[in-house]
């Protein structure tokens, strides 16, 4: 209870958005892009899908709620479409030596495409890459709008994972997030996903939301597992400013929290392990076949805007409005809106938020990588690569660690600072928030 109820950042990324106040342009971008091509023949692509037919209470995505019916969304959609193809022409030439290994459509609702649209997209955008026939291509999608021309032709351009984002089956909660999708209507996406030879789902769920209990969360958890997806991710609500604005009364009084809302976490983690998920770090479960649990076994997972996958260290383009893109030294968010981010598609000097990485940025970003992908800070391997003297660098963040070893967090020796099994592993936000230089300067230590 002392640690889980901390407002703490995610760690997708370090330093955390929040603390992104340089500006960079495109012409800044591509000298930055050619270094990492340099050095990183190996790229991953986010492409951001920005509509929604509804609103759903939860959400704190950049997205657009538009009729799919109208003929004056279908013209935005086409414009999207088009600033896509303008944005990958800045900077495709930059990666033309290089292989992309993980492609990923997130939204919004990728699926508000139809099937012209997607072939619109590959054909025009997609096929300027060179793309590795091992690649993993993953697309979130809505099961309330699964058809099955839709997910054929995601399989035949490549597409090998598909993201469902449930949340809740219970009909309570459904209703007050906006979110109606029986289990029925879910399982019937699955079996299509599958049929049509897509092999591996992902499933999201959220815990902390309004009416949820143990009781229904545990019937929830178990229709989830009867469907058998290959990963899951198990996040706690973050209640962004007006993000319930439509449903303050839920707010107020049907959110779990403290107790009820940790009891809800132990649950969900406990139910994934007794079905054969491994716990692969945080929020996210896998299955021991699927790849992400393969490449935990063999150190090889990386944190980033996706949450906990595969890929190690590769670098990470983003494309479409409010997308990111995670270069060696720099990271770079394109504008939130659909109108300010076809402005910045044709002006190379347009600035948006971005970051450009300090040492000791990148020590601490190496840092917390470590706590969150292997649960263990190695102090040789640190001192190696960057070049410092860990106890002398770390001198503050050691003293503060002090208190999480005498709560059982971790375990503090010469050569590593270990998170300790289950307490460390569930909350490494804690450990990570010591060597957050916006936690200890913005609110002192959060954990002293």
């Amino acid at each position: 209870m002392k640690y889980s109820g901390l407002a703490l950042p995610r760690y997708t990324s370090y330093p955390a958005i929040t603390g992104w106040k340089d500006t960079s342009t495109i012409p800044a971008i591509k000298e930055q892009l050619d270094a990492t091509a340099l050095d990183q023949k190996a790229f991953s692509l986010y492409f951001h899908v920005p509509f929604c037919q509804r609103l759903c209470f939860y959400c704190g995505c950049s997205k657009e709620i538009m009729n799919p019916a109208s003929t004056a969304t279908q013209d935005v959609v086409q414009q999207y479409l088009q600033g896509l193809e303008r944005e990958v022409a800045h900077f495709q030439h930059h990666v033309d030596s290089c292989v992309i290994e993980q492609l990923h459509f997130g939204g919004g609702t990728p699926n508000f495409l139809n099937v012209a649209q997607w072939r619109q997209l590959y054909e025009n955008v997609l096929s300027r890459f060179t793309v590795s026939e091992e690649a993993e291509w993953s697309v979130e999608l809505d099961p309330r709008l699964v058809k099955e021309d839709e997910i054929r032709y995601l399989y035949e351009i490549g597409v090998n994972r598909v993201s469902f984002g449930i949340q809740d089956f219970d009909p309570q909660v459904q209703k007050a997030i906006n979110r109606i999708q029986p289990y029925e209507k879910v399982a019937e996406a699955v079996e299509l996903v599958r049929s049509c030879g897509i092999p591996y789902i992902n499933i999201d769920l959220i815990y902390g939301l309004p009416f949820q209990t143990e009781e229904s969360m545990q019937r929830t958890l178990d229709q989830v597992i009867r469907l058998s997806p290959d990963r899951i991710a198990y996040y706690r609500l973050a209640v962004l400013p007006d993000m319930f604005k439509a449903q303050q009364t839920f707010i107020d009084k049907d959110l779990p929290e403290g107790a009820a809302c940790l009891a809800l976490n132990l649950l969900g983690i406990n139910r994934f392990l007794a079905a054969g998920y491994e716990f692969i770090g945080l929020d996210h479960f896998a299955k021991s076949n699927d790849p992400l649990a393969v490449a935990a076994r063999k150190d090889e997972v990386r944190r980033n805007f996706q949450g906990m996958t595969t890929g190690s260290n590769l670098p990470h383009l983003g494309f479409g409005p409010s997308a990111i893109s995670m270069l060696d030294d720099v990271f770079v968010q394109n504008p939130k809106s659909i109108d300010q981010w076809l402005v910045m598609v044709d002006d190379h000097e347009f600035k948006r938020k971005s970051r450009i990485l300090t040492e000791d940025d990148k020590i601490r970003r190496e840092v917390i990588n470590q706590i969150f992908c292997h649960g263990t800070i190695d102090k040789p391997y640190t001192e190696a690569f960057h070049d410092v003297e860990f106890d002398h660098y770390f001198a503050k963040e050691l003293h503060d660690l002090k208190s999480l070893a005498r709560d059982g967090l971790v375990t503090l020796d010469t050569h590593d600072i270990r998170l300790t099994q289950p307490l460390g592993l569930i909350l490494r936000q804690a450990v990570a928030a010591v060597f957050d230089t916006q936690q200890r300067e913005g609110r002192g230590s959060q954990v002293s």
